[in-house]
């Protein structure tokens, strides 16, 4: 086989057979010697284990090709793609962590910290975990299994909105036409996302593309297009099409439901438990309209719930990117590069990351290492925080660690 076939093998539904290809391509690129590596990290890659057109397999080998030395893999609700990321991974060369994403209520002294947008939450925040290590996966497996059930539930009721809504089409089945596009028999989250990309399925299927879809949607679902959305409607249907669609009715359609019971406490403490560390994803519109005066009171917040760090794209924070990162180092906070990546259209890449948020990602790469080995170890652990009190010590540590992994051939 040659390298298009073994890359059109990692998409197979059997994840050992992925990985078995894994290793087989990772032996052929090696053999080849051509990848050049820019050094460079992506802090956030979704998988098809939550909502994504790459399988970890696949993710591990995007990163690969786009000469990224280090990646996370981090999917809603779920640890279940993470091993076969870390193997593909070693097979490619690159080093790897895994993390898990996780929405909940935010306590009304914490509404500062809201971050979901594009949706009817009135106040939920998203909080990523970081550098956990394989062997603490399953000490959140009961934990994260349960939200999954809970997740579940509202999703069945938010189909039943969408049903309402799109009756003409025939009503969205959540066993014939969710369970299906997602990997949810796998352990995978079935998301908001997965809803999405039914119905536009569903709506491809019975209207069409082009000018009957923008005309169905606007007329007889009265929902406005950009004209940004209005030109990817009108393009030739290809990869990119369905996702485009869904993203476009995840934006627009008001059918969430709220009725979650999950606390932000207990997911804070099942990850530093499982000797990993959690990240707040900033919501940079935040940072450019309120400034300082919202930087001083997010960290004020974040301090007293105990996260880690913060992700964020350098490039979108504007002006404040300086004060931002000078009150993270004299915080003792860790920052990494926010690119999420979950559709077609994402890309590979760090955009402009800063030394700050290259250095956090290594010192996170280092976490799960150390504390793959030893709990006391870990970045938070007691035996760390004896020998080095101060934070700015130890993220250099981690780093230095963290980069030896990214070097390991």
């Amino acid at each position: 086989m040659n390298r298009d076939e073994y890359i059109l093998k990692l998409s197979h539904k059997n994840p050992k057979k992925r990985l078995k290809y894994t290793a087989k391509l990772g032996k052929l690129l090696k053999k080849d010697g051509e990848r050049k590596s820019y050094r460079a990290c992506c802090g956030s890659i979704h998988s098809d284990y939550s909502f994504s057109p790459y399988t970890p397999s696949l993710a591990a080998y995007m990163a690969y090709n786009n000469g990224l030395s280090a990646a996370a893999l981090i999917d809603t609700g779920t640890l279940a793609g993470g091993r076969e990321f870390l193997a593909a991974a070693k097979n490619f060369g690159i080093a790897a962590t895994v993390g898990v994403g996780y929405p909940t209520p935010l306590p009304k002294a914490y509404d500062i910290l809201c971050n979901v947008y594009s949706r009817d939450y009135s106040r939920f925040i998203f909080l990523t975990a970081l550098g956990i290590p394989e062997n603490g996966f399953d000490k959140m497996k009961s934990f994260l299994a349960e939200y999954r059930k809970e997740r579940a539930r509202c999703n069945r009721r938010i189909l039943q909105k969408i049903n309402t809504l799109f009756r003409g089409l025939g009503a969205l089945s959540y066993e014939e036409d969710v369970l299906p596009v997602s990997s949810a028999e796998n352990g995978g989250t079935i998301t908001r996302s997965h809803l999405m990309f039914a119905l536009a399925r569903r709506l491809i299927k019975m209207v069409g593309t082009g000018e009957p879809l923008i005309d169905y949607l606007t007329k007889v679902q009265r929902i406005s297009l950009s004209s940004r959305e209005e030109k990817l409607l009108l393009a030739t249907p290809s990869r990119n099409y369905e996702y485009d669609l869904s993203a476009i009715l995840h934006k627009k359609l008001k059918v969430d439901d709220e009725n979650f019971t999950s606390k932000i406490h207990v997911f804070i403490g099942a990850t530093q438990a499982a000797g990993g560390l959690v990240f707040y994803p900033l919501s940079e519109r935040e940072v450019i309209e309120g400034g300082t005066k919202f930087i001083d009171g997010m960290f004020a917040a974040l301090v007293r719930l105990g996260v880690n760090g913060i992700a964020y794209e350098a490039e979108n924070v504007g002006e404040h990117l300086p004060y931002l990162e000078r009150k993270a180092q004299e915080l003792g906070f860790l920052t990494v590069d926010g690119h999420e990546i979950h559709s077609p259209r994402d890309m590979f890449y760090t955009g402009n990351m800063t030394p700050s948020q290259e250095e956090g990602f290594y010192a996170v790469v280092g976490n799960a290492y150390l504390a793959g080995n030893d709990p006391m170890d870990a970045f938070c652990g007691p035996r760390t925080e004896k020998q080095f009190p101060l934070k700015e010590d130890r993220i250099r540590l981690f780093a230095e660690i963290g980069r030896k992994e990214a070097l390991a051939d």
